[in-house]
């Protein structure tokens, strides 16, 4: 009796360290399984990473040549706007001199007349009128 229960414990051991063993054969296969599924998806993450850092470094490039054409274009408005106040100011200093050449011309017209004592009659009686070149009016 005693050999029998012997061979029926040894039979029991067996057949526990068999399940053991086929639990260990699946908890290694379920381990390579989850082993293989982290690395698939580190690999994926490291890829999503390197497309994102060579899209953040395109986008950067662009940051950077779009700040230099925008640096380039106030430099081409600066430009502009000084050149429309120099073009302004010559504008100006040519009106002044046209103004100054016909109060001259006036002057000098005023002058000739005084010295063949013209001015002494009235305007409206000479023979020539004067009309400032600045005159709206226009000869008839």
């Amino acid at each position: 009796e005693l050999e029998r229960l012997r061979r029926s414990q040894i039979h029991e051991n067996i057949t526990v360290r068999r399940t053991d063993v086929i639990n260990l054969d699946a908890g290694t296969s379920d381990s390579s399984n989850r082993l293989e599924e982290l690395r698939t998806r580190i690999n994926d993450f490291e890829r999503r990473f390197a497309a994102e850092k060579a899209c953040k470094e395109s986008l950067q490039v662009q940051i950077k040549i779009l700040e230099e054409e925008n640096t380039d274009l106030r430099d081409i408005m600066n430009q502009m706007r000084k050149r429309s106040q120099d073009d302004r100011r010559t504008d100006r200093d040519r009106n002044d001199e046209i103004q100054q050449l016909i109060a001259r011309a006036e002057s000098n017209a005023r002058q000739y007349m005084s010295n063949f004592n013209i001015s002494t009659t009235s305007p409206t009686s000479t023979l020539v009128r004067i009309i400032p070149v600045s005159s709206p009016t226009k000869f008839s």
